[in-house]
């Protein structure tokens, strides 16, 4: 679902007001809700597929804090980038200097194929200004 969002224009050469789609309606699923669907369309019960998926999260955070990309096939890879202070030499670089860092996901080039084809309908009643 989408509403309607308007937005001024001031990099633009018509400056003015332009309208948008905006993906509007978005709930959350958890964890125990998607294993339930999964186990209804698999052989595996819910408490297996938890632990799998859990068992995952787990070595997912091990294999990024050593080093590695995660990549699972078909879904996509999870990486870890760093924020840091720079320094005016190679040398004065340390550990420390690092502020913040980030678990990135890229989607797989089949995960994008499944999603580009979804279909969109306007929120009724629901337009924002």
């Amino acid at each position: 679902y989408y509403t309607v969002v308007s937005k001024k224009s001031v990099l633009s050469a018509e400056p003015g007001v332009k309208y948008y789609p905006q993906l509007t309606n978005r709930r959350v699923i958890d964890l125990r809700a998607m294993c339930n669907i999964i186990s209804e369309k698999s052989t595996l019960n819910s408490s297996d597929i938890i632990g799998v998926v859990e068992a995952l999260v787990a070595e997912t955070s091990r294999q990024l804090k050593d080093g590695r990309n995660v990549k699972l096939d078909n879904l996509g890879t999870f990486s870890l980038h760093a924020s840091a202070k720079g320094k005016d030499q190679p040398e004065q670089v340390t550990s420390k200097d690092i502020q913040k860092l980030k678990v990135s996901f890229l989607a797989s080039p089949y995960m994008k194929r499944l999603v580009k084809f979804a279909k969109f309908e306007k929120a009724k009643n629901r337009q924002k200004k």
